[in-house]
């Protein structure tokens, strides 16, 4: 592995941190939209899926050899945060679209997720529970 000294420049550190941090909050809500959800151990059930995630995309990435070629870092970004400790200045310019459009996309599942949470506390509100009790007597 290559490691320039571009990595520690500033741009790249703060890409980095504000990548990470965006991965670890789009985790954390996907977590807390399980654990809203009704069911046997909702929480375990995802972290379990999480896992699951983790484990697949890395297999599927490593067997096409994305970690391997500074030209695929960017489109490995898209699904896990691992790359993100690969950025550097010989990474950064070859695929800059992608890697934005990595960025990018994770507050957009966060998004997803808050909007999932969001529907998932509107079925537990008493309201709810009042029009689902009045639909099923009727």
């Amino acid at each position: 592995m290559n490691r320039s000294s571009d990595f520690w420049e500033p741009k790249f550190a703060v890409l980095g941190h504000c990548f990470f941090v965006l991965w670890v909050v789009r985790d954390l809500q996907f977590l807390q939209w399980m654990n809203l959800r009704r069911g046997k151990y909702p929480l375990v059930l995802g972290f379990v899926f999480l896992a699951l995630f983790y484990v697949l995309v890395n297999t599927m990435l490593t067997a096409t050899k994305c970690f391997d070629h500074p030209d695929r870092y960017a489109y490995t970004s898209l699904f896990v945060p691992s790359p993100l400790f690969l950025l550097d200045g010989t990474s950064w310019p070859v695929n800059t679209e992608v890697w934005i459009t990595g960025f990018v996309l994770q507050p957009m599942l966060v998004l997803l997720f808050l909007w999932l949470q969001g529907r998932e506390l509107k079925k537990l509100a008493p309201g709810a529970v009042q029009e689902n009790a009045a639909a099923v007597t009727a």
